[in-house]
């Protein structure tokens, strides 16, 4: 709408009115691509599956028929998606209107131009001061809702739709399998073996979905603002451990001249980069972590439109857009609690500084019960345990990795991955499409191959083996392990390939039974039975831990459950980056397998074990 100032208004008259007119401007939804904001009267919006919007010209004009929505950079193929008008913001722009560019709103009761000034809820029409009176004063209408537009309140409208296809029955039943509502004349013709309801008892299930994902998002809310909380006092805290590390390290080296002043130098610019590490990782949680917010917010603004504003018709379409971004929401949130690092600078040994000045000091993030957390330098979140009370080697430092299936890589023609999180050995019902995805090894890799340098590195996996069929043969049940990336796809199993290093559970033939076979480079090294009975009708957990220390060249296969190692394999050729493997097997049983790379046990016995396999 173009604004025509009056013609006696002074300059600085016209930029105040028109930083008025903007302001108001300022409250009305924009299109998602065009950034135009939506007017009563302009182009209709669209809703997008990610609950954003797009004006009607926007996607008439949208070229190959891709929108891509710039607030979340979505791409919407309009070939395989049915856009469906947003009645939620329809509804939500003409109270605006009514609330901040009422002139604009025209009686249309008599399509005479006079300014409406009321709303009559039954009639859904705009009433000017004449039509008011003519409406509460004939008898047909004198009962009708109507409010004055300065004290109407949202609501929802009730008026019955009626069918397209039948001009004059109106639609008050929704149909199941087709997903849309219809009419009696439609239930007796198309749709008489389909499965209906009406459409109260249609609507009312969606609103509670709506409500249940309203609580969900809710407590999602709080949990972010929580979070980016304790980010914040952790970028505080870093802040003064850093003055307070600084002033520690510049003491300790003044006292060592000259002799130390290079030495100094060296680890003052360590602090700053692991301090700068430090903040950069907790700037980028922070970061994603308010992104999560705004989007979690946004879904959860736009469910209170729609239950504000949304007639039960139009909340029937609802649910597929409001479900799939409320699980978008809880997928993507991060952890409960952040962990306020602190650090501390190691002096011991100062009478054998001297002797060992290149290797003294070290900056390390310890949480505040004293346990490692975070080795500065590694810029992911991770958990650290001190293998050697007082240890400064990195060699002695144990880092549990949080690795994730990769899920854009599982082979779904065989197994897929549950809503637990859990890699099961059962076909996906759906396969997308993916020229990624594994196609012979029947599980998935981890997101990222294990990092070069640095300590030794552990996971775990927790899995669940529930024998229908004994085995035979040489049939397996699960396989972890680690292998080069091309060999992660050339068989349903990485143990008999080169440059690979796995632990399987499966039938052997030598024991008669199922046993724990380590591989290396393709050839089995060790066999170990009895690790459960070959019987129909069991169930069992099987627990097991990888370590792999590059700068030893060794990978050490545990079984937690029984609390020691079952192999140790050193010369491993760690030229190339390893990924690792998670395979579960034998439809005809039920597997599962659970990575865990965070939040692991680590006793001190369990430490000892470690240290002592890795020796």
């Amino acid at each position: 709408m173009r604004y025509d100032c009056p013609a006696s208004s002074s300059g600085s008259d016209v930029r105040v009115t028109r930083g008025s007119y903007q302001s108001r401007m300022d409250v009305f939804p924009k299109c998602s691509v065009c950034q135009q904001h939506f007017t009563l009267k302009g182009p209709v919006p669209y809703l997008l599956p990610c609950l954003h919007a797009v004006c009607e010209t926007c996607v008439t004009s949208a070229a190959g028929g891709v929108i891509v929505c710039s607030e979340c950079q979505r791409e919407v193929n309009l070939t395989d998606t049915s856009l469906q008008k947003d009645a939620v913001r329809q509804r939500e722009i003409f109270h605006l209107t009514v609330k901040h560019r009422p002139t604009e709103l025209l009686c249309t009761n008599e399509d005479d131009g006079n300014q409406a000034v009321s709303w009559c809820q039954n009639c859904e029409e705009a009433l000017c001061e004449y039509c008011q009176n003519m409406h509460s004063s004939v008898k047909l209408t004198r009962s009708h809702v109507v409010q004055n537009f300065a004290d109407m309140e949202p609501t929802a409208s009730n008026i019955p739709k009626f069918c397209s296809i039948h001009k004059y029955d109106s639609l008050y039943m929704f149909d199941k399998r087709c997903e849309k509502l219809i009419c009696a004349r439609c239930r007796i013709e198309d749709h008489a073996e389909h499965e209906v309801e009406k459409i109260d008892v249609a609507a009312d299930t969606v609103t509670k979905q709506l409500e249940y994902h309203k609580n969900e998002l809710t407590m999602l809310q709080t949990h972010h603002e929580t979070f980016m909380h304790t980010i914040t006092q952790g970028t505080e805290s870093t802040d003064k451990m850093h003055i307070s590390l600084k002033e520690n390290i510049s003491y300790v080296f003044q006292s060592l001249r000259s002799q130390l002043d290079q030495r100094e130098k060296e680890l003052l610019i360590d602090l700053e980069n692991h301090t700068k590490e430090t903040k950069a990782t907790q700037h980028a949680l922070f970061t994603a972590c308010e992104e999560d917010k705004k989007t979690c917010t946004r879904v959860l603004d736009y469910i209170n439109d729609a239950l504000l504003f949304a007639s039960k018709s139009d909340i029937l379409g609802l649910e597929r857009y409001t479900g799939e971004m409320t699980r978008t929401c809880l997928d993507s949130a991060a952890t409960q609690t952040y962990v306020l690092p602190t650090a501390v600078f190691n002096t011991n040994s100062m009478s054998n500084l001297k002797t060992y000045v290149s290797e003294f000091g070290a900056i390390l993030m310890v949480d505040m019960e004293g346990k490692s957390d975070i080795i500065a330098g590694v810029a992911r979140e991770c958990d650290v345990h001190m293998l050697k009370p007082g240890a400064v080697d990195r060699s002695f430092m144990l880092k549990c990795i949080p690795l994730k299936y990769d899920k854009d890589r599982v082979n779904l023609d065989y197994v897929h991955i549950n809503t637990d999180g859990d890699l099961v050995n059962r076909k996906s019902d759906t396969r997308p499409a993916g020229d990624g995805r594994l196609k012979r090894y029947w599980g998935t890799c981890s997101t990222v191959p294990l990092l070069q340098g640095g300590c030794p590195q552990y996971w775990e996996v927790e899995n669940r083996v529930s024998l229908d069929k004994p085995l035979s043969g040489n049939e397996l049940i699960l396989e972890v392990g680690v292998c080069r990336e091309e060999e992660r796809d050339v068989h349903y199993c990485i143990d008999g390939h080169p440059h690979s290093y796995c632990m399987d559970v499966a039938h052997c033939t030598e024991h008669d039974g199922i046993c724990r076979r380590i591989c290396k480079e393709g050839k089995c090294v060790q066999c170990l039975p009895d690790t459960l009975p070959n019987t129909a009708g069991l169930s069992h957990t099987l627990h097991y831990g990888v370590v792999y220390d590059e700068s030893r060249k060794k990978i050490v296969f545990i079984d937690v459950k029984e609390e020691k190692v079952m192999l140790t394999l050193d010369n491993v050729d760690s030229s190339e980056p390893l990924w690792p493997m998670f395979g579960v097997y034998h439809p005809q049983n039920t597997v599962s397998m659970r990575v865990v790379g965070s939040d692991i046990s680590m006793p001190e016995e369990k430490k000892a074990m470690i240290v002592k396999a890795l020796s």
